[in-house]
Order: structure tokens, then C-alpha cells, then sequence
């Protein structure tokens, strides 16, 4: 009987020398997550921010006076004239421009 063999360990064979991952591939990999994350970040923030910036413009659409009726009319000298008739936020209140 044989006192000792040598029989290879996992741990001299060459191919479970290389089974890790290299710590070049983690390092990238962790970067571009990490970019990965900032960019969704900020695709959600702006997003946000251009709801916002149309519930404002809205608002000041609603706001801003709206010319519902425009008449050319002729004046006393027969040139004509523009009267222009406002509808201010649909009130009942009618403006008339000469």
C-alpha cells in the first residue's frame, strides 16, 4: 500500500485559477449601474419637471385673455376699423376694442 498519492487539489489545477470574475469587469460593472441609476433619476426628475412646467403654461393659457370675435367695420370717414370683441375667461363681460 502506497502511503501518499499525489492527486491534484482544486486548488493547483490551472483552470480554477481563473473561475473569479476579474475585478476590472466588477469595478465596470458597478459603474455603469451606477450610471445606469443616475440616468433614470434624472429622466424621472426632468419628466417632472415638464409636468409641472405645463400645468403652469396651462394655468396661464387659461388666464390670458381669448379673442372670440373680430368684425371690420367701416368708420365716419368710411377707412376702415377693426373692432375686436373680447370674451374674458368665458364671463359675461364683453370688451370692445376701436
Amino acid at each position: 500500500m502506497p502511503t501518499s498519492a499525489t492527486v491534484p487539489t482544486p486548488i493547483d489545477s490551472p483552470s480554477s485559477a481563473r473561475r473569479g470574475v476579474s475585478p476590472w469587469w466588477r469595478a465596470l460593472a458597478i459603474l455603469f449601474l451606477l450610471l445606469l441609476v443616475i440616468g433614470v433619476t434624472t429622466g424621472m426628475s426632468m419628466f417632472e419637471q415638464f409636468k409641472a412646467q405645463l400645468q403652469h403654461v396651462q394655468v396661464q393659457l387659461k388666464n390670458t385673455a381669448q379673442v372670440k370675435y373680430i368684425a371690420i367695420l367701416s368708420d365716419d370717414k368710411q377707412a376702415p376699423a377693426m373692432l375686436v370683441t373680447l370674451a374674458l375667461q368665458d364671463d359675461a363681460d364683453r370688451k370692445s376694442v376701436v
